[in-house]
């Protein structure tokens, strides 16, 4: 999602939460800044939902659930804590409950647009790799068949796959993710 606006007065967590509940807008904090988030593309919708679509039938018997654009995911470390909006975010923690957000997240998922692919591929990558329980962070092109994927080992090793045929595989289900299902119903004809 774009960023629109950012909100100057600094808030607490507390605030922001309680305002959010109640916003016409949705919005990330990043250390009591606040960032009012704009609307996406159809293309942009379309694949969220397809991936969204497919993990609910890979994920159906697991202890792994997911969810979609309207759960925050909380990013807390000694120095900061921020609060974003992923396209798709999974969680496999039984503990990791609360309504509002997930804190430990398995897989991270977001669509890139033009006015997000920056920050989607530094500042909140740079941030998801301090949560502990991250083991891949997936950016989806919406312009191109191509999807880059970011997996913890030893160390953060990415690979970019593309083409009309290719298959995503995911830590959390044993069900990959294709291409054709990633892209279905996305129209690459009429690009904004």
């Amino acid at each position: 999602m774009a960023q629109l606006q950012k909100i100057i007065t600094p808030l607490s967590v507390e605030e922001y939460l309680e305002g959010e509940q109640y916003a016409e807008v949705r919005h990330e904090f990043i250390d009591g800044v606040v960032y009012a988030m704009s609307g996406g593309t159809r293309n942009h919708n379309r694949i969220a939902l397809n991936i969204s679509y497919a993990l609910e039938e890979g994920l159906e018997n697991g202890p792994c659930k997911h969810f979609i654009n309207d759960i925050k995911l909380r990013v807390q470390t000694l120095e900061s804590e921020s609060f974003y909006y992923p396209d798709v975010v999974v969680t496999c923690d039984p503990e990791d409950n609360n309504e509002l957000y997930v804190e430990k997240p398995t897989t991270i998922i977001e669509v890139l647009s033009d006015s997000t692919e920056r920050i989607d591929k530094q500042e909140k990558f740079f941030a998801y790799r301090t949560l502990e329980s991250l083991e891949e962070y997936i950016l989806i092109s919406q312009k191109t068949k191509e999807v880059t994927v970011s997996r913890k080992a030893n160390q953060w090793k990415k690979e970019v796959i593309s083409g009309d045929d290719f298959e995503l595989s995911l830590s959390c289900t044993g069900n990959p993710l294709t291409s054709a299902r990633i892209y279905k119903n996305v129209d690459f004809d009429n690009l904004v």
